[in-house]
């Protein structure tokens, strides 16, 4: 696995900043710890997503959750990184901004609204 692979994958799944976040997120849903644990790559992450047990936007929010939690996660290392700012804990409330964003605009083009 190349480098920037494994950085991603620390960052992304095994970073102990990023399991809070996850269970933030997913407490109570999934076992949060045992699926990302079975998951060797973000690609099998993906892949392996479960499917929601319901239809409608909850459904649809669920297929989401994981691309919304990587990509706070992502901007705000960026953050850490390139503006020097500190970790932020009201992460999850920014994925759960961003998932609403998301299923706005997804809506919107379905004509759902």
């Amino acid at each position: 696995m190349p480098a920037d692979c494994r950085i991603d994958l620390h960052l992304l799944k095994q970073c102990s900043q990023s399991r809070i976040l996850w269970r933030e997120i997913i407490d109570g849903v999934i076992d949060i710890e045992e699926f990302l644990d079975g998951c060797s790559s973000i690609q099998e992450l993906l892949e392996k997503w479960p499917k929601f047990p319901t239809l409608g936007l909850g459904a649809k929010l669920w297929k989401f959750i994981p691309f919304a939690v990587m990509w706070i996660i992502w901007l705000h290392r960026n953050r850490i990184v390139f503006d020097l700012k500190t970790l932020d804990l009201n992460r999850a409330a920014k994925i759960k901004a961003t998932l609403w964003y998301w299923a706005d605009g997804h809506l919107q083009r379905l004509s759902i609204r």
